[in-house]
C-alpha cells in the first residue's frame, strides 16, 4: 500500500511508530542476575537492593520475591524477609523455597507449629530435598513431639543416608 494511502487511514509509517515498551520480564532478569552476582560474593545487603529492583520492576515475580526473602533472611532482616516470602506464597503457593524459608522463619521465631506447617508442605511438594528433614525433625523436637522428631529424623535419613545435616 502507498504510504500516501497509509496515512490517509491513519496507520503511522515505520519510521514514526512509538517505541517499543520496556519488557519487565527482561528487567526483571537482569536485577535477579546483579543479585545473584552479590550473593556470590557474600554481600546480602547489596543483594537485596537488586532483587527488590527486580521486585518493583515486575511485580508478579515470585523468582525476585523469594530471592529478596532470601538476601534479607540472610542479611539478619527476618521481618522483611516474612513480607518477601508471604508475596511469593501468593504469587506461586507452591513455592518450596519460599515455604522452607518461612518455616525457618517460624522456628526462629519460636512457633514450631507454623514450622512444622511449612515444612511439611515443603516435603510434600519436593520429597527428595534434604533439608527440610532436619528442621522438621528440629521442630517437632521444639514442640515436645519426640516421637514425630525422630519420624522425620528417619524419613530424611533414609532418603538422604549420608546427610550430615540429619
Amino acid at each position: 500500500m502507498a504510504a500516501w494511502l497509509k496515512n490517509l487511514f491513519g496507520a503511522k509509517p515505520a519510521s514514526a511508530a512509538s517505541p517499543a515498551a520496556p519488557d519487565p520480564a527482561r528487567a526483571s532478569t537482569d536485577w535477579l542476575a546483579r543479585g545473584n552476582e552479590q550473593v556470590a560474593q557474600g554481600h546480602w545487603a547489596e543483594a537485596a537492593n537488586c532483587y527488590r529492583r527486580a521486585c518493583e520492576v515486575d511485580p508478579e515475580s515470585a523468582s525476585a520475591a523469594v530471592n529478596l526473602g532470601y538476601a534479607l533472611l540472610e542479611s539478619g532482616r527476618a521481618d522483611e524477609a516474612e513480607q518477601a516470602l508471604q508475596l511469593a506464597r501468593r504469587l506461586r503457593p507452591d513455592n518450596a523455597d519460599a515455604l522452607f524459608m518461612l518455616g525457618r522463619i517460624a522456628y526462629a521465631k519460636g512457633d514450631p507449629d507454623a514450622a512444622v506447617q511449612h515444612l511439611q508442605t515443603v516435603i510434600r511438594l519436593q520429597p527428595s530435598l534434604p533439608f527440610p528433614y532436619a528442621l522438621l525433625g528440629r521442630a517437632h523436637a521444639k514442640a515436645g513431639r519426640e516421637a514425630d522428631a525422630a519420624a522425620a529424623i528417619e524419613q530424611g535419613l533414609a532418603l538422604h543416608p549420608h546427610d550430615a545435616e540429619l
